[in-house]
């Protein structure tokens, strides 16, 4: 019975303590309320809900929220936000100071960045953010997690972290691989621009095959590495050697197409020189021939004071008539 009794009495004192005598929580303002113990009047700073039995946040400022759903009114403590304040301001905001919506209010510790501090600055990384991105990184920015170049590298550098050397790359290299982006410089080849032309290029070679560009004097082929015994061969690159000996070969069946019509030609000239000889000759002859027969007949005629002189009747008429009358005179 005692007990029960002083139970009894403990109830009455709490619900005198939370109601007053009146029935009304002490936490209502004027210790007013409703039938249903509803503070009309609102409650006392600290307190809320609608009989100001819920107490407000202690890291709201002065510890004051609204009365209605316990946001708090006036902000937050020191290194506290949210709502009911309930959260913590990041650890890298400067005097563990922000805004109740978690922004940073007055920075950032050093090498941190973002609202609430919670990222690295653009050139650190790591969990601490102590750690430096490479300098070859394209305005020394990373990413924050694993140092990664965030715009690529700088000229003559490749890797993710920008940390391997493309040397002999004028124009830069591949960010994965290092290969050279454009030209090698005169007198390299290949990929990385890591072999060299050979010796008898002339203004460099080809990047990817090392074909020489052209060649010395004296020698030729596409590495310029046979020697050269037509002079002509010889003025010309390496690179035109193919066009050259196109023309060569047409201007040699031009050559052989001359030869012959001027074969053909002299023959048929020859040929009529050898008939015109041979119809002069013959007619030479003919003239010849004629000539002598003509002598042979006037031989074989006979003449006249032959003819007289064997004729003994004219004789000697001769001497009967005596000298003639021309005689005398």
């Amino acid at each position: 019975m005692k007990t029960a009794f002083c139970t009894l009495l403990a109830g009455l004192y709490s619900f005198q303590f939370y109601y007053g005598f009146q029935g009304c929580s002490l936490n209502c303002k004027n210790n007013t309320c409703d039938e249903s113990q509803n503070c009309t009047e609102g409650c006392n700073e600290g307190y809320w809900g609608t009989a100001c039995i819920l107490e407000c946040s202690s890291t709201c400022f002065r510890q004051a929220c609204n009365q209605s759903v316990g946001k708090c009114i006036y902000g937050c403590i020191q290194g506290r936000y949210g709502d009911t304040c309930e959260r913590r301001c990041s650890s890298q905001c400067l005097e563990n100071r922000c805004y109740q919506n978690g922004t940073c209010s007055i920075g950032c510790s050093q090498n941190w960045a973002g609202n609430q501090c919670d990222q690295c600055i653009s050139t650190h990384y790591g969990s601490n953010c102590s750690q430096s991105c490479s300098v070859n990184c394209v305005q020394s920015a990373c990413t924050n997690e694993t140092g990664v170049c965030t715009y690529g590298c700088k000229t003559g550098f490749y890797g993710d972290m920008c940390n391997s050397e493309c040397r002999r790359c004028p124009q830069g290299c591949d960010r994965e691989m290092g290969n050279c982006s454009e030209h090698c410089p005169v007198g390299r080849f290949g990929e990385l621009c890591e072999r060299t032309c050979n010796k008898g290029c002339v203004n460099g070679c080809a990047k990817s095959s090392g074909t020489c560009n052209s060649c010395v004097v004296g020698r030729c082929g596409g590495f310029c590495n046979e020697s050269c015994y037509i002079f002509d061969k010889c003025q010309y690159n390496s690179s035109k050697l193919e066009e050259l000996e196109d023309r060569n070969s047409r201007n040699i069946s031009i050559i052989k197409t001359v030869i012959a019509f001027l074969c053909i030609s002299l023959f048929i000239h020859g040929c009529s020189i050898i008939w015109i000889l041979r119809q002069r000759v013959c007619k030479t002859r003919e003239k010849k021939q004629k000539t002598k027969n003509d002598k042979s007949a006037s031989n074989e005629r006979p003449g006249m004071y032959d003819t007289v002189g064997e004729n003994g009747g004219y004789q000697e008429l001769g001497y009967v008539s005596g000298p003639s009358h021309y005689d005398r005179l």
